[in-house]
């Protein structure tokens, strides 16, 4: 049974044109936001935060922010934010940030300097740069492709590990006049950083420490309901829900005409029905600054790589035939011989972390934080207290 309806699935896909349909009516849909706005929104929802730019959240808290370009070898051209503070400080050391999948470098500057991470290793003296892989909203440029084309968005988690964690490396070191850096990645941002280092071991040389944040490279997978369940038994369920460019491009504009109360509640239950979070480690109050910053562009086929990993429950290379048959090829990362720290929450329920430590070579801290879920190392109220602190005596300590 399950066979057939793999069957009728593709079949459907093959002759029902679903993607080409969802962007035309999303792109009709631009033009009736005014409409829909005044209905949806509410004038009165006056302290609604309103989505800023990664300038403008440095700024705002006082700091200054250069932005540099890094150029991969595949034509992509990554914005890279350089953080500085006003005053001139003795520069403690060098830090390249990576956000999580479906993310951006704003997902690490939100939040003032007390609770963003980039701000506050800036004011601890360290000289911090935030990375943004191909396709977001700030790594959009190409060489030769655009982003309308399918060929644009046909990479997966093997590209942002091969290419574009080498590019911003050796781009940073440069700007820097430095050998060796701190990578902190968050999710995704850690998971990338295992295989490039997997695949590359002389970029260790490059990395004086690697501190994962909800730590990516064995995925247990989302809450079981018929969703998932589809998409587990057929991975090309997937391509038929969001076509073969960017995963979910729709979140921008409801993100522009909800109400931003309801947006938060949209966002909760979600995550509630995909990963069982309640984030109840984030105050309502904190949400409202948050969320706004919560998506940014992706490829589908990086959320299609993530679903071939959680079916394996390992960091592999991405499977293009995506037959069961064969077996992917692994990311070995008992090769990583630099300096990692973990942190991660006891709830954290997508990821498995518990032994994540015995495999590595030279792991400094596996640190779990018992109340928290996947977000929570990086946006929970209290991560101010009990995640960075920790980070920043291991950056001391080096």
């Amino acid at each position: 049974f399950a066979a057939l309806c793999q069957h009728i699935i593709v079949g459907f896909y093959n002759v029902f044109p679903f993607p080409s349909v969802l962007d035309y009516f999303y792109n009709r849909s631009k033009g009736l936001r005014s409409v829909f706005h005044f209905h949806l929104s509410d004038k009165r929802d006056s302290d609604a935060e309103v989505r800023k730019s990664a300038r403008e959240l440095a700024e705002s808290e006082g700091f200054m922010l250069e932005e540099h370009q890094a150029l991969t070898e595949d034509g992509f051209v990554l914005v890279l934010h350089r953080i500085k503070r006003k005053m001139k400080f003795n520069n403690q050391g060098i830090v390249l940030l990576m956000h999580g999948l479906m993310q951006d470098s704003e997902a690490l500057l939100v939040g003032g300097k007390e609770h963003a991470l980039g701000l506050w290793l800036c004011d601890k003296g360290y000289d911090v740069f935030l990375g943004n892989n191909r396709g977001n909203r700030y790594s959009h440029k190409h060489l030769t492709k655009l982003p309308s084309e399918e060929a644009y968005w046909n990479f997966s988690i093997d590209e942002l590990a091969r290419k574009d964690v080498p590019a911003m490396i050796s781009k940073v070191l440069g700007l820097t006049n430095q050998s060796k850096l701190t990578y902190i990645g968050f999710s995704q941002g850690s998971a990338q950083m295992f295989a490039a280092l997997s695949a590359d071991p002389s970029l260790q040389e490059k990395i004086s420490l690697f501190c994962a944040l909800s730590p990516a490279e064995r995925a247990k997978g989302l809450s079981k309901s018929v969703l998932t369940t589809l998409v587990e038994a057929n991975l090309r369920f997937i391509y038929l829900l969001f076509g073969r460019k960017k995963v979910l491009s729709m979140t921008m504009m409801w993100q522009r005409i909800m109400r931003s109360d309801n947006f938060i509640k949209v966002i909760d239950l979600a995550m509630w029905y995909l990963f069982s979070w309640d984030n109840s480690q984030v105050s309502q109050a904190r949400k409202r600054v948050l969320y706004p910053h919560i998506y940014s562009f992706a490829s589908v086929k990086c959320v299609v790589h993530w679903f071939q990993m959680i079916r394996l429950r390992r960091l592999a290379m991405f499977d293009d035939t995506l037959d069961l048959n064969y077996i992917p090829v692994n990311y070995d990362i008992s090769v990583i011989a630099c300096p990692v720290a973990l942190f991660y929450g006891g709830k954290d329920h997508i990821v498995e972390c518990e032994s994540l430590s015995s495999a590595l070579p030279h792991c400094l801290l596996s640190h779990c934080e018992p109340l928290y879920e996947h977000l929570d190392t990086m946006w929970a109220d209290s991560a101010k207290d009990l995640i960075f602190p920790k980070v920043y005596t291991l950056l001391k300590a080096i």
